[in-house]
């Protein structure tokens, strides 16, 4: 699924 791999990635990369 797409929209599970961009949550991931976004959770993954850093917030600042």
């Amino acid at each position: 699924n797409f929209e599970m791999t961009g949550i991931l990635f976004r959770a993954r990369s850093p917030s600042t």
